[in-house]
C-alpha cells in the first residue's frame, strides 16, 4: 500500500485491512503482528482501543479456550475433543463440522478426501465432527461420504450448548478450524478443502 498512498490515506487503508482481517478468518498472531505495527507507526488512540476491545481480546479468548466436548464415534464410544487433539500433539488438526442434512458440507466432501490424500504422508490429521441430532443419519451419511473408516469421525454429544462452540460462534456448517502443532487454536474460520489457498495455509504451518 504505500506504494500507492501516502497518509492520511495510508493509515486508512490500514485501518480497513486490519478491520477485514478477523471477518475473515485470519490467524489471531497474524492479526496481532499487523495491529502492532499499525501501533508503532500511529496514534490514534480511539480506533487502537475500539479494535482491541472488539476483535483482539474477542480472539484471545479463543486461545487456550476449553475444549473438553463431548463427541461420540459410530461405535458409541465417548470421547472428548480434548483428549483427542492431546494425543495428536505433534500434527496440525483441521477440523471439518458438517451434517447429513447440509448439502454444501456434503458436497465438499470429495475435495476433503482429495486434500487428505494429497497430505497422507504429512502430520496432519483430519477430524470430521456432525453436529446432527439423529445418530442413524449421521451414521448413513458417514458410509455414503466414505467417513465411516475414519477413526476421527464423530458426532458432538453438547452441541450447541457447549462455552466451545459458543466462543466459536458455531451457527453456520460447513466450518473449518485448524489447531497447530501445539493442539492451540490458530484459525477459526480456515479455508474449505478445495482449492489451493486451503494446501498453503496447512504448508505455511507445517514449516512451524
Amino acid at each position: 500500500m504505500p506504494k500507492y498512498f501516502e497518509d492520511p490515506l495510508l493509515e486508512k487503508a490500514k485501518i480497513i485491512c486490519l478491520e477485514q482481517m478477523p471477518i475473515q478468518g485470519e490467524a489471531f498472531e497474524d492479526i496481532k503482528k499487523y495491529f502492532n505495527l499499525y501501533t508503532q507507526n500511529y496514534t490514534d488512540t480511539l480506533f487502537i482501543n475500539n479494535y482491541e476491545s472488539k476483535y483482539l481480546l474477542n480472539i484471545k479468548k479463543l486461545i487456550g479456550i476449553s475444549i473438553n466436548v463431548d463427541l461420540i464415534d459410530l461405535n458409541n464410544r465417548k470421547v472428548t475433543l480434548k483428549s483427542i487433539i492431546s494425543n495428536l500433539k505433534g500434527k496440525l488438526i483441521y477440523v471439518d463440522f458438517w451434517a447429513s442434512w447440509c448439502a454444501p458440507c456434503r458436497a465438499a466432501m470429495p475435495a476433503s478426501r482429495k486434500l487428505q490424500d494429497d497430505f497422507d504422508d504429512k502430520d496432519i490429521a483430519f477430524i470430521y465432527i456432525s453436529i446432527d441430532t439423529d445418530f442413524d443419519k449421521w451414521r448413513n451419511a458417514s458410509i455414503e461420504d466414505n467417513l465411516s473408516l475414519n477413526k476421527n469421525n464423530l458426532l458432538a454429544l453438547n452441541y450447541p450448548a457447549a462455552d466451545f462452540y459458543q466462543n466459536l460462534k458455531l451457527n453456520t456448517i460447513p466450518r473449518y478450524i485448524l489447531f497447530d502443532k501445539n493442539g492451540e487454536l490458530v484459525h477459526q474460520n480456515a479455508q474449505g478443502p478445495k482449492g489451493e489457498d486451503i494446501r498453503i495455509l496447512l504448508d505455511e504451518y507445517l514449516k512451524k
